[in-house]
């Protein structure tokens, strides 16, 4: 199977392509814009798998056996020089088109994650691999390369099994990530607009939506640029950077170290921190949901916790800010005073 079949498989099968397809918002539509800006290579199949994507009608797949399936499935992906009109041109095999490819979209629905082998199968084509934390939970993962990535609690990694098509990684939320050097194959982490370019290097990326992108450098260099306007910046170790996509800009300072990884230790360290800042990190780090009552002031809270209790946690920022709390399950309320 050559490689632009399996590029187009690999975007079937992902969930949240086939949901920018059918169902766009202004999220994925700056997302996919941007995929595209950092991967203009790959733009032509991406935008053949959505071609084949909206030309489904969902019909019974049982109106079609399994060898034609496979046949007209096989040819979506070979015959790439002739439009779908041309190439579907009597009704029947449109007809047969549409059920088939409906039939690809209804078996990637049960796959968890990885391709669909339209030739028989390859022992190895790469898989499409997904890391996701819940809330309260945090990983360490080991990539194909020997790379290490420890990824925080509501966070997200895809990349492919055998990094067929480079070192890739996309990173919803936070993680931190040692990689083994490879001058040959420079390592990317795409996030938020955002990607990072490392060979051999130790970095730092926070990501979560509706925050700055900020990236912290330990050690070797890396290159962060943003899709949309091609801005870029270099960081060398001891500096991070963060990004403001309102702005379109990076912001490169001092990098503390301690303070930026002390979630990979179990830690949190709140420095002169919102209370905005404070109830987001409690949910993710807790998984719980955090009800406020009566907040009418200004909060700028410092404060370090040691692999602590939620219960121990909220004691003492209420002693300090002033609240009661109730907690009941995975549910607390906090009432000011």
């Amino acid at each position: 199977m050559d490689k632009e079949k399996l590029k187009i498989e690999h975007l079937l099968s992902n969930a949240e392509f086939r949901d920018w397809v059918f169902n766009p918002s202004p999220i994925s539509e700056s997302y996919w814009k941007n995929w595209m800006n950092i991967y203009p290579e790959r733009k032509a199949s991406l935008l053949k798998a959505r071609e084949i994507l909206l030309s489904l009608k969902y019909q019974a797949a049982d109106e079609i056996n399994e060898d034609e399936k496979n046949k007209i499935l096989k040819n979506i992906l070979n015959d790439r020089e002739k439009p779908l009109v041309e190439r579907f041109g009597s009704s029947r095999k449109k007809h047969y088109f549409h059920i088939a490819a409906s039939v690809l979209l209804l078996s990637l629905t049960f796959i968890y994650t990885g391709y669909l082998m339209l030739d028989g199968g390859e022992k190895d084509s790469p898989i499409l691999i997904v890391k996701e934390n819940p809330k309260g939970q945090k990983t360490r993962v080991s990539l194909p390369d020997g790379s290490k990535v420890w990824l925080n609690s509501a966070s997200r990694l895809e990349y492919q099994s055998n990094f067929f098509d480079g070192r890739n990684i996309t990173l919803i939320g936070e993680a931190f990530f040692e990689v083994t050097e490879n001058p040959n194959a420079p390592f990317k982490v795409i996030s938020q607009g955002i990607a990072i370019t490392a060979l051999g290097t130790s970095f730092n990326v926070r990501a979560f939506e509706n925050e700055d992108v900020e990236v912290g450098l330990v050690t070797g260099k890396v290159k962060v640029e943003s899709a949309g306007t091609g801005a870029q910046t270099l960081l060398s170790p001891g500096q991070k950077t963060s990004f403001n996509a309102a702005e379109q800009r990076f912001n490169v300072s001092i990098l503390e170290q301690e303070k930026v990884l002390a979630w990979t230790k179990r830690t949190i360290i709140f420095e002169k921190a919102s209370f905005e800042e404070v109830k987001n990190t409690l949910e993710r780090w807790y998984d719980v949901d955090i009800r406020v009552s009566g907040f009418a002031k200004d909060i700028r809270f410092s404060g370090e916790f040691h692999d602590e209790s939620l219960q121990r946690v909220l004691e003492r920022i209420a002693f300090v800010e002033k609240f009661s709390f109730k907690k009941n399950g995975k549910q607390v309320e906090i009432f000011f005073e």
